[in-house]
């Protein structure tokens, strides 16, 4: 793997696992056979489901990072991938140091990680390329949480809880504690936008931002005051999370919560249920129902649309 040497006649990279073995192209061009060896001395050709094509295409990085680019997404050939790749190599360096690593040792592949289940490498070699292929068919989702005003509702640990949730369904996330972070142009690359804010300011260039970029696809997530209630002067805010806050009629009630609709996916295995909370209030706009509970009332029923 090097190409300091003046000529030589190995091949670019062979793999040797628990297994097999496998060798691979040179990996300075897009094309070659792959062949694998799971019975002594016999190699058989391995089909490429993703072929580049038939010729040296350097360029077909930049072409899909320019695709990405307009559709959105994140690029394929990113920084990310690329130490995945620096690691998988520097670990078959530390493994030939240091002799066959222990089970208690992992590795991280894409976003996931895969233990070494034996006391060679052929377990961590599987799993590279199961991790490999996972990353083509799922590129990264990135999302934005935004967390800021009344501390009351505990916005920054909020923050955390859904940063942590997110991370853990394979999401790069991006925590800002300013609204500013609305008005950048990239957010309209993100897959999803949480805000955690309430009873706050926003400037206009940043709700128009922020607006155009769900418009265009972005997620929207939120919840409690921390998105229906995050700026009460916006209206264009408003209307695009879909309702506003309003008031606490009796404040804290005993209630009962029925559950309206529960083949939702949302709610499935969730019975209705006595609840002690705040009594909240809202007014929605045609695109959302918003839930309240009458005070006169033992359960649940849906609000009002805004007219």
């Amino acid at each position: 793997m090097s190409f300091d040497v003046l000529s030589h006649k190995h091949v670019p990279i062979e793999i040797y696992g628990e297994t097999g073995s496998l060798i691979v192209p040179d990996p300075n061009n897009f094309d070659g056979e792959v062949r694998l060896s799971t019975v002594k001395n016999e190699w058989r050709k391995v089909a490429t489901k993703r072929p580049y094509a038939d010729a040296n295409y350097r360029i077909i990085g930049l072409a899909e990072m320019a695709h990405a680019i307009r559709a959105g997404r994140p690029h394929r050939a990113n920084g990310e991938l690329a130490l995945h790749a620096l690691e998988v190599m520097e670990g078959f360096q530390t493994s030939s140091d240091s002799g066959p690593p222990s089970k208690s040792q992992a590795v991280r592949i894409g976003r996931r990680r895969c233990r070494r289940s034996s006391a060679r490498g052929g377990s961590t070699s599987r799993a590279r390329k199961r991790g490999a292929a996972w990353i083509r068919k799922h590129p990264m989702r990135e999302a934005l949480i935004v967390w800021g005003g009344w501390s009351g509702h505990e916005p920054e640990q909020g923050a955390r809880i859904v940063a942590s949730m997110l991370e853990s369904e394979g999401f790069k996330v991006h925590v800002e504690n300013t609204t500013e972070a609305f008005a950048d142009p990239a957010i309209r690359n993100m897959s999803l936008i949480v805000p955690i804010v309430t009873m706050s300011k926003i400037e206009k260039e940043e709700v128009e931002n922020l607006t155009a970029a769900v418009r265009s696809g972005v997620g929207l997530a939120g919840y409690h005051g921390g998105m229906c209630d995050s700026f009460r002067e916006a209206v264009d805010y408003q209307f695009m999370c879909g309702g506003q806050w309003v008031a606490h009629p009796g404040n804290v009630i005993d209630y009962r919560v029925d559950i309206a609709k529960p083949d939702d996916p949302i709610v499935q295995g969730i019975d209705g249920f006595q609840y002690r909370s705040s009594n909240i209030t809202c007014m929605s706009t045609r695109r959302t129902r918003c839930w309240r509970q009458p005070p006169s009332r033992a359960s649940t029923r849906p609000g009002r649309r805004a007219s």
